[in-house]
């Protein structure tokens, strides 16, 4: 699909970063993360796995920033090989002048993603499963992922603090998740409605750390309703 096809062409122009100093890296990491999280899980497994990658997308996950090492090299190589170019590159002054503002709308370019990164929720750059493709191949204890489906009639039981447990279904099959986030239950997530969850799929349970806060009492997440009409359970609201 489309965003595959995006991902492997963001995934090139930031291997390209690694060797070219004035090609950005990062941004476009983070872009075929995007990507791949809504279209390919094999690859977006093998981005967050990578020794070269796994560890900017981590980073901007944790902490919504780049490194100050890794800011550091970006900018300081990027400032060397734009001196050499206009310095050593070209005689004509035209030429000079081209190369620098193509530098600068080259760095304006860099921050205005990595500002509308940061604007996007944690989750943007994880992988979204439905219940039955969980239970029917189960991703490593150590994934961060998404899932979403209805929230089991009768399944919420409180424990102590925050905490609580219940079992998210899309009619095909059943996960049972355990909260383990710090915020309190929001006010509408209720039994039967459904909700978007973030967490890891430990020993047969679901470890949330955050799950999505309904809106109003109409509004269903996007990726719930498809998984639900996937398995041919969805209802269209009424009114």
């Amino acid at each position: 699909g489309l965003y595959k096809a995006l991902g492997f062409l963001f995934l090139a122009m930031g291997t390209l970063g690694v060797v070219l100093p004035i090609l950005p890296t990062t941004p476009f990491v983070l872009l075929s993360a995007w990507c791949f999280a809504r279209s390919s899980e094999k690859w977006h497994r093998w981005l967050l796995g990578s020794k070269l990658f796994g560890p900017l997308i981590r980073n901007w996950e944790a902490h919504r920033c780049i490194s100050r090492r890794t800011k550091v090299v970006a900018v300081v190589t990027m400032a060397a090989v734009g001196s050499a170019s206009v310095v050593f590159g070209a005689e004509q002054t035209w030429v000079r002048l081209l190369t620098v503002a193509l530098i600068g709308v080259g760095l304006a370019a860099v921050a205005a993603l990595l500002v509308i990164f940061a604007l996007l929720p944690k989750e943007a750059f994880s992988f979204f499963r439905s219940p039955s493709q969980v239970v029917e191949a189960p991703p490593p204890e150590t994934e961060t992922f998404r899932m979403g489906g209805l929230v089991k009639d009768g399944s919420i039981a409180n424990l102590r603090g925050v905490r609580f447990e219940f079992v998210i279904t899309d009619g095909g099959a059943e996960v049972p998740v355990r909260y383990v986030g710090d915020e309190p239950k929001p006010d509408l997530f209720s039994e039967g409605q459904g909700t978007v969850i973030t967490g890891k799929y430990i020993n047969g349970v679901f470890e949330a750390t955050e799950l999505l806060a309904k809106h109003d009492e109409s509004y269903m997440p996007a990726e719930v309703i498809d998984v639900l009409k996937e398995q041919g359970v969805y209802r269209e609201p009424e009114g």
